[in-house]
């Protein structure tokens, strides 16, 4: 699965990132993100649910867990640091 992620603020795009989720070579699910100006990285799938994934990769500066939560059409995520520790989330409606 491909992403592509915008922000944009006073009509001029402030940062870009495009993403993948799919399976290693170990069979563990990744998400690799690919962002504007740094480093990739890599997430492991380390809790999966019915609707819920939470993707860690502690060795990352920013952020060093990837939650996510699918309702209904809406899809919840939240980065932060080990532990919930400031997080930054987003909400996308509409998922297919």
């Amino acid at each position: 699965m491909l992403g592509f992620g915008v922000g944009i603020g006073d009509n001029k795009v402030g940062f870009y990132e495009m993403m993948s989720i799919r399976q290693g070579e170990n069979g563990l699910w990744l998400f690799a993100a690919f962002p504007s100006g740094q480093v990739p990285a890599s997430f492991q799938a380390v809790d999966l649910s019915k609707g819920n994934v939470l993707s860690s990769n502690p060795d990352h500066d920013y952020p060093q867990e990837i939650r996510t939560k699918r309702t209904g059409r809406r899809l919840f995520a939240t980065a932060s640091l080990i532990g919930e520790v400031n997080p930054n989330s987003f909400e996308k409606f509409a998922c297919e």
